[in-house]
């Protein structure tokens, strides 16, 4: 799975977070997020730094002014950052 979403960014390789325009791609993301949080392997973007939740957050308002699907394009964002790196 996680080839898969290293294919959707290599087709986005400009800007990698325009593949968050697609409901799939944070649909995707935001499950992905849910599970490494859940299993440990990532610390929550609650408590990443103020700098780096920022980062996210701004990322977030780019695509949706809704403050519950912003939030969830910065889980997005923050995982596929994650993923990509």
């Amino acid at each position: 799975m996680i080839d898969l979403y290293r294919l959707y960014v290599e087709c986005h390789h400009k800007n990698p977070y325009s593949a968050l325009s697609s409901g799939v791609a944070v649909t995707l993301l935001s499950s992905l997020y849910k599970r490494f949080v859940r299993e440990g392997e990532i610390k929550p973007i609650e408590e990443l730094t103020e700098e780096e939740k920022k980062k996210y957050l701004e990322i977030g308002e780019k695509y949706e002014n809704d403050k519950n699907k912003k939030y969830r394009i910065a889980r997005a964002a923050y995982t596929l950052t994650l993923i990509s790196g």
